[in-house]
């Protein structure tokens, strides 16, 4: 399921999807974008970032702010990049 987020976002939820396959389903998506650029938005091209979480039951919220943080860490990377949430361990 796709659906607009808001502010040129948008959240795709890939059941039974791991976070592995998720990331390199977006990572196929915005190689076809750099192959073929949407039309320049203000002087620059739509460019595609992503960010990647497992959505565990229950756990939707958490999930989709863990998701989020992925794409600022992409978007601050310098975009046009996926990114997995990582969870701290210890």
């Amino acid at each position: 399921m796709i659906s607009h987020f808001g502010n040129g976002e948008f959240v795709a939820l890939l059941a039974g999807a791991t976070p592995r396959d998720a990331t390199n389903i977006l990572e196929r998506l915005a190689q076809v974008m750099r192959q073929e650029p949407l039309p320049i938005l203000r002087g620059d091209h739509i460019r595609f970032s992503g960010g990647v979480a497992d959505c565990q039951a229950n756990m939707l919220e958490a999930s989709m702010h863990e998701a989020d943080q992925a794409l600022e860490n992409a978007r601050e990377e310098g975009h046009d990049r996926i990114i997995p949430f990582l969870r701290a361990v210890g």
